[in-house]
């Protein structure tokens, strides 16, 4: 009986996981529809994505009770924003910070 409270653990995980890829499907198909209705080489429809796939990473991330799980979700959606906000930044011919160069 002691394995019990782990099996629920490793269901609920199970269950969070199955949420989120169903939340990440519907967040695919949306953007694709919008990037299907923009130029196919459009960056901005790219940004708009990265940012989606941000904000879905940092709900999942709400959804785990593991500190290192919620830790590593964030972490990719700050990924996510930084490489929409670099693009932007390209975008816009503005200058990289210096505290955003690698180094």
């Amino acid at each position: 009986m002691e394995r019990a409270p782990a099996l629920a653990t490793t269901e609920s995980y199970k269950r969070l996981l199955e949420q989120a890829l169903e939340r990440t499907r519907t967040i695919v198909e949306e953007v694709s529809r919008k990037v299907g209705r923009a130029a196919p080489d459009d960056p901005r429809a790219q940004i708009t994505a990265w940012r989606m796939r941000a904000e879905e990473l940092r709900t999942t991330a709400d959804g785990f009770e593991l500190p290192s799980a919620q830790e590593k979700l964030r972490r990719a959606a700050q990924d996510y924003d930084l490489l929409a906000d670099k693009t932007e930044a390209m975008l816009a011919h503005e200058p990289e910070k210096p505290s955003d160069k690698a180094g």
